[in-house]
């Protein structure tokens, strides 16, 4: 949530229900971003191919898998890809809501690159799913998703469930 970024912003239970919920479109870059080197813009047009709507929720994932927040993290290990405030830029251009991220995504590889990821967005009022799992049982690049924190005043993050319909019209590409 903002909240966790500055003080001054959002928690939880100031944002709207419709931040928790909607269309949204799995990225995984498989392999056509070499390992351990960020994401472009360049990437995000590709990949998007003007699929990307106002308000859509972005899951980004790659096939340089590595569970997050290990020992293994950021040494010769980790290969996944990196994001920074080129790509977070691109998100708040492209207005969506929140921003995803499966196994093959770092988002604690450096403060230079993760500090400015969430001023960007965050100043947005642009929400984070962090490690989400089970990405690879996805059928469709496009479904409706849903993710429910608690609403507690002043709650910056928490654990939630997030799950996903697919084939539900109005929800597709």
């Amino acid at each position: 949530m903002p909240y966790h970024h500055d003080d001054n912003w959002p928690s939880v239970a100031q944002l709207p229900l419709t931040t928790f919920l909607g269309r949204a479109i799995y990225l995984d870059f498989k392999d056509t971003v070499a390992p351990y080197t960020h994401i472009t813009a360049a990437d995000l047009d590709r990949i998007t191919e003007g699929k990307i709507k106002e308000g859509d929720i972005v899951i980004l994932d790659s096939a340089y898998k590595m569970t997050p927040f290990t020992p293994d993290t950021n040494t010769e290990k980790d290969h996944r890809l990196l994001i920074n405030a080129e790509v977070a830029e691109w998100f708040r251009d492209h207005k969506v809501k929140c921003v995803g991220f499966g196994d093959g995504v770092s988002i604690e590889n450096s403060n230079e690159d993760v500090k400015p990821f969430h001023d960007i967005l965050m100043a947005e009022n642009i929400v984070f799913l962090e490690v989400l799992k089970n990405l690879e049982q996805l059928k469709s690049d496009v479904f409706f998703m849903s993710y429910s924190p608690l609403p507690i005043h002043g709650l910056d993050s928490c654990p939630v469930r997030a799950y996903a319909i697919e084939g539900l019209p109005g929800f597709t590409e």
